[in-house]
């Protein structure tokens, strides 16, 4: 057989199930989609229950900034104590919170409004972390799979975070999409109902997989490797603690703005589609550009080795700023000129998106393998919301072009990120220091 370098790109993802279990990647899909089930979930039922937009949006609103806050705090209690143990607790109090939702929403009709998003705060303050922490997982495999060889530790974990992000932009497009169906077909209510029921099944399966205490063992033994080195004052091969969290601040920055161009580009698409007379019709199109999207994400596990992280974010950078900021000044074109555009648009998404948690693992020691990918995903989670919010605003003043000007701001941002990033200094990689 041939060597795990000349792996071709479907047998790159099939090793993908002998680095786990042909299950666990079924699993992993399915514990995500509750994330953007209760987003919509939550503005639709809320929206529903007081008859107010404004009442959805704040509920919304409260869930984004929850998951922001709480993921790097679940992120850093996992380091410290396994995957396992947190999420458990997760998901216990996110079951509790979309039950509180429910129950507020029929029985406390008087004060439904606040109830619900006080549990939406709570939802989103507990929301299972299964993203993030999947990808910390995949570090710790890739490593442990390759001891010693780590050109075939950066292929496995190519395809690994290639097919996480795939699966995001799945679930980002499937999670919606299914609440919709319900709720228009049954009730609200009922959206929510499902995605406890994803929560309990399947993102209490996903803690309780084995490889969280595979991952949990890696990462004490790099502890206890760490504090023999600092106890034997070999500082030029120590990870410094208060230190390795510098290097990736510039790729969270980059994802805030990925986070804004989402929000951005999708409330533009809508507001554009309804000027076409189209209705609501806008997540259909910004669905088509997720597929490319996810499609391209899966083309990062062939690049070339030798085209390091940080060129291949700059160039997928560069490519998503000079698209985005084409389509803003398209914004009040024919369809046909809109939809192309979106399709080029998702060309770059997907490959920006892997390169940049790709640069993140490569900044961060073992031992923080949860706080940085958590980190991480927080910053897409508080770009959406911003996009959201000031883009809504510049879409009621402006229409469709506020919302793609403010998308090609957020692209310009993620330029200057990966390209600040290019020029820094590393000195951290994988927990060693580099001259």
């Amino acid at each position: 057989m041939s060597s795990e370098t000349e792996l071709n790109i479907f047998q790159r993802f099939a090793r993908l199930h002998t680095l786990t279990s042909g299950w666990y990647l079924w699993l992993s899909g399915l514990a995500r989609l509750p994330i953007s089930m209760i987003n919509i979930g939550t503005l639709t039922l809320v929206s529903s229950v007081t008859g107010s937009f404004i009442f959805g949006g704040i509920a919304t609103a409260a869930a984004g900034l929850g998951n922001a806050i709480g993921g790097p705090i679940v992120g850093s209690i996992a380091d410290r104590t396994g995957q396992r143990r947190v999420m458990n607790v997760t998901v216990i109090l996110n079951l509790v919170a979309l039950l509180g939702m429910l129950l507020a929403a029929f029985n406390y009709p008087e004060y439904s409004a606040w109830w619900m998003i006080a549990a939406a705060g709570l939802a989103g303050l507990s929301t299972p972390q299964v993203a993030p922490l999947g990808r910390a997982r995949w570090m710790a495999v890739a490593e442990l799979q390759n001891p010693g060889k780590p050109v075939h530790q950066r292929r496995d974990l190519d395809t690994a975070l290639s097919f996480e992000s795939t699966l995001d932009e799945l679930g980002f497009a499937l999670g919606p999409a299914f609440v919709g169906l319900v709720a228009g077909i049954f009730n609200p209510a009922l959206a929510i109902v499902f995605a406890a029921l994803f929560v309990l099944f399947f993102a209490s399966a996903f803690a309780n997989h084995p490889i969280a205490g595979v991952v949990h063992k890696y990462q004490q033994s790099a502890l206890a490797e760490q504090r023999k080195k600092l106890q034997e004052k070999r500082a030029d091969e120590a990870v410094t603690p208060d230190r390795w969290w510098t290097q990736i601040i510039f790729p969270v920055a980059g994802m805030v703005g990925q986070g804004t161009f989402f929000g951005a580009t999708g409330v533009a698409v809508l507001a554009y589609t309804k000027t076409q007379g189209l209705g609501d019709s806008g997540g259909l199109l910004y669905g088509a550009m997720g597929l490319v999207s996810g499609f391209t994400a899966l083309s990062v596990a062939s690049w070339p080795v030798n085209f390091t992280n940080r060129a291949r974010w700059l160039v997928s950078a560069v490519a998503l700023s000079i698209l985005t900021w084409i389509l803003s000044f398209q914004a009040i074109s024919p369809l046909w000129v809109v939809v192309l555009l979106l399709l080029l648009l998702g060309l770059p998404v997907g490959p920006t998106m892997v390169t940049t948690f790709s640069t993140v693992s490569e900044y961060t020691p073992p031992t923080r393998l949860a706080t940085a990918m958590t980190v991480t995903q927080a910053g897409i989670v508080l770009g959406i919301s911003v996009g959201n919010a000031v883009g809504g605003l510049l879409v009621q003043a402006d229409g469709a072009r506020g919302g793609f000007l403010l998308a090609a701001i957020a692209g310009t941002l993620i330029v200057v990120a990966a390209t600040a990033n290019f020029l820094q200094k590393r000195i951290y990689h994988h927990g060693q220091i580099r001259r």
